[in-house]
């Protein structure tokens, strides 16, 4: 049973003792996790300093609530975000009995239907997701989302609270309104290896002590497949999720040196990097992966919460997935004995990969949502250090705060420790062209996303539907730099003073953090 499909008080169950009840006001309330206290209540500890970080604070915004019986809706990738949402919304009608809340956390390939058709029919959730296959400018572009910076009382105190280069142009800022904030950091790579400690002790490998290689991948799924003779495999892999693909390739081929930012564009040369030979690497480690025969046969046919469902179950050694599978496993299945460690590279040594320090997690306001006041509130709320600091603490740690006194405070797994751990030895900060040249943000706004996409091209390949990896590459870079060509045009014919020349950063040196000095040196 997904987090979607449980009540508030059915996740609260499957919690540890710490986290499954606590006392607020006189009454028992069952909810996912922490006490909750509205603004005051509590006169020894001030609402933005929690003694218990799994408080719930519910603070005195200012802002005028509706007084009618209205139900918000809101729409997220689920995971561990549930275990907090249905706790803080649940903590809000207790506050609020008028304001009902319809929350859903979906599936990734879910929400790029239910989101484009509400969007389509003029019904969607007053906040959603963008889905992982569209431009965050060409949702705002096309007139779906609004921004926030009339909505939060004294905005700019508000803002100036986030670490710097929490808000960019074309990324949260458009068109120099704000649509949004980072509620996570974006200093995550969305996939680690976990691994069934005892197939891979069986095995003879142990990847939190020595991490694996691309070859040592092979042969330990391999002795796990052997072992597991037809009852369990040595990997499983989330194949119908297409966003999966992309991670699969673009991790593993940065770090196998094919160095790039979070848009596969080697800044030294402001070029794509499909063609090359770390992202190549990949794409025939996955085909060898699958001509091995160690790949859960199901694999296809599974997205991320039916993927990491089965690992519990014994049916395979490994999986890559995201930080927000840990706590999951932690709560539901205390007795799975598994492990984490880096994803496999091709040696011992690897080029670590580039992120942008503008966040993650970012939530979107409906722009024909009747109810923005309340995003407001909730906005409000999550972007204060207590709102961050319960929603990290209730989570168990899978979405990292952008403060990192949160991240240091609250309360998570050792082995998450160990995942954070392994972001800040294999990434480093790159270059970001919008802080280069803010008026590239007009680019991104007019750049149309080529189909078939990164995702749908390495799952065509992976499943033989494209049998020519290289070509198959070729094509999708091809297509991508017309699709950059044709929005710098539009952008310059706009008014914009931007070209091809604003993606090369000369000094960028991939194994070190580009800083601020850096960008000044480009004069």
């Amino acid at each position: 049973m997904n987090d979607h499909d449980r009540t508030a008080s059915e996740v609260a169950h499957s919690l540890s003792r710490r986290q499954a009840l606590k006392v607020a006001g006189g009454s028992a309330l069952a909810f996912a996790a922490g006490r909750v206290v509205p603004s005051g209540a509590d006169a020894q500890t001030p609402p933005s300093q929690p003694a218990d970080p799994m408080q719930i604070i519910l603070p005195e915004t200012g802002i005028t609530l509706p007084t009618d019986e209205v139900t918000f809706r809101w729409v997220d990738s689920g995971d561990s975000k549930a275990l907090f949402f249905r706790a803080y919304f649940d903590a809000f009608t207790q506050a609020h009995p008028n304001i009902k809340f319809d929350y859903l956390g979906l599936p990734w390939t879910e929400i790029a239907q239910v989101v484009p058709l509400g969007v389509r029919n003029g019904n969607a959730p007053d906040v959603f997701q963008v889905p992982q296959e569209i431009p965050i400018a060409e949702a705002v572009r096309e007139g779906w989302v609004r921004p926030i910076d009339d909505l939060i009382p004294n905005f700019p105190a508000w803002q100036a609270g986030f670490p710097p280069v929490s808000f960019v142009e074309g990324v949260n800022v458009f068109n120099g309104r704000v649509y949004t904030f980072p509620r996570s950091t974006s200093r995550r790579a969305g996939i680690v290896n976990y691994f069934n400690r005892a197939y891979l002790e069986e095995a003879g490998y142990n990847p939190a002590e020595t991490p694996l290689t691309w070859d040592t991948l092979r042969d330990a799924a391999r002795k796990v497949t052997e072992n597991g003779q037809g009852q369990y495999y040595g990997i499983i892999l989330v194949g119908k999720q297409v966003g999966r693909w992309e991670q699969y390739v673009r991790n593993m081929g940065r770090l196998a040196g094919s160095s790039a930012g979070p848009d596969d564009i080697d800044y030294r040369t402001g070029e794509y990097v499909y063609t090359s030979d770390g992202y190549l690497a990949a794409i025939e480690l996955l085909l060898a992966l699958r001509d091995d025969g160690v790949v859960f046969p199901g694999s296809m046919s599974l997205n991320d919460p039916q993927a990491r469902a089965q690992m519990p179950q014994g049916v395979a050694g490994m999986i890559f997935e995201g930080e927000f599978t840990l706590p999951i496993w932690v709560r539901d299945n205390p007795d799975f004995e598994f492990g984490v460690s880096p994803i496999p590279t091709p040696s011992a040594s690897f080029t670590p990969m580039g992120y942008q320090n503008t966040g993650t997690n970012h939530q979107w306001l409906y722009a024909e949502s009747k109810l923005p006041e309340v995003a407001a509130e909730i906005f409000t709320y999550l972007g204060s250090e207590a709102g961050q600091l319960a929603f990290v603490s209730i989570t168990g740690g899978s979405d990292p705060s952008v403060f990192d006194s949160v991240n240091q405070r609250a309360p998570v797994d050792e082995r998450m420790r160990t995942v954070y751990g392994i972001y800040e030895k294999y990434m480093r900060l790159c270059p970001d062209v919008r802080i280069k040249n803010p008026e590239t943000s007009q680019v991104y706004l007019r750049l149309q996303r080529p189909t078939p996409s990164f995702g749908e091209i390495v799952q065509g390949i992976y499943t033989g539907q494209l049998e020519d990896p290289k070509q198959a590459m070729q094509d999708l870079q091809d297509r991508q730099d017309q699709a950059l060509d044709e929005a710098i045009e539009a952008a310059r014919r706009d008014g914009a003073n931007v070209s091809r020349d604003d993606y090369v950063f000369p000094n960028w040196d991939p194994t070190t953090d580009y800083l601020e000095s850096d960008y000044a040196e480009l004069g």
